[in-house]
């Protein structure tokens, strides 16, 4: 089963030394109990390049529109993770999500 995909990222600035990312998590979110939830905040601030929630939204690596920041949002299509990551850290960032996140409610993409 698979519970994620990748966007085009044509759209987002990056650098030698950073990746594109825009990446949805079929994650059901608004199904999530309050012990999830709150799992979930943890996990945010445990992932590689924890910065802070930032009016509201969680944010890695810098702020919304430098290089590298990556920010999380929750939407229609699923919770969509988009931005710069520095080289070599996606696989990291990316792999402890999906395992932190692994008893979420979530649909086949």
């Amino acid at each position: 089963m698979t519970t994620f995909y990748d966007n085009p990222t044509g759209h987002i600035a990056a650098n030698d030394t950073s990746v594109p990312v825009e990446r949805v998590y079929g994650l059901r979110i608004e199904e999530c109990t309050e012990s999830q939830l709150r799992a979930l905040d943890q996990l945010y601030r445990s992932l590689p390049g924890w910065i802070d929630y930032l009016d509201g939204i969680p944010h890695w690596f810098g702020r919304t529109g430098t290089v590298p920041a990556l920010s999380a949002s929750v939407e229609p299509s699923g919770l969509i993770v988009s931005g710069t990551v520095p080289v070599g850290a996606w696989e990291s960032w990316d792999t402890r999500f999906r395992q932190g996140t692994a008893g979420f409610p979530s649909f086949e993409v």
